[in-house]
């Protein structure tokens, strides 16, 4: 257990100051995957760290909001509930082809389709009893590919295009 938190911790170090997207998770989750390949070891079940790393990725998000932001999330809630519902469906088939593209059970497919966070999502997959490592390395993809994406669509938008 010690050698995987050591694996963690130095993968998300590394991640962080190598300033890649989500750096602190991503660089540990590779690291303590890194680790616990060479250390064979299997699932452990952490539901009660897994309730509090949900906590905290809540306060983070509460924390980080202004009172401005929560006065105006009432009327963005019909939008954001048809964007959710269409973006559902097509994750949902998309779900199936990866399933059988890639020779994964459903489950793991459709939380690696899900749209969302690497946190809520992956903490949901491990609870479902989904392939969460499969899963994580779908949305560290998307979120690493957004991330550095999106900047410079915006750039490219922002200057007339």
């Amino acid at each position: 257990m010690w050698a995987l938190c050591a694996g963690i911790m130095v993968g998300g170090l590394a991640g962080y100051f190598l300033k890649i997207p989500s750096g602190a998770l991503v660089g540990g989750m590779v690291g303590g995957l890194v680790v616990k390949s060479f250390l064979g070891t299997g699932a452990q079940p952490l539901r009660l760290l897994s309730f509090f790393s949900q906590l905290l990725v809540a306060y983070v998000i509460v924390a980080q909001a202004d009172i401005a932001s929560v006065k105006e999330i009432p009327r963005f809630i019909p939008v954001a509930i048809l964007y959710s519902l269409a973006i559902l469906g097509v994750s949902i088939l998309f779900a199936r082809g990866v399933s059988k593209l890639c020779g994964i059970d459903l489950m793991t497919a459709v939380y690696s389709t899900a749209p969302g966070g690497l946190s809520g999502l992956g903490l949901a997959a491990v609870e479902a009893g989904a392939n969460a490592p499969v899963s994580l390395l779908f949305h560290v993809i998307r979120i690493t590919v957004v991330l550095i994406s999106i900047p410079f669509i915006a750039w490219f938008l922002g200057n007339g295009h």
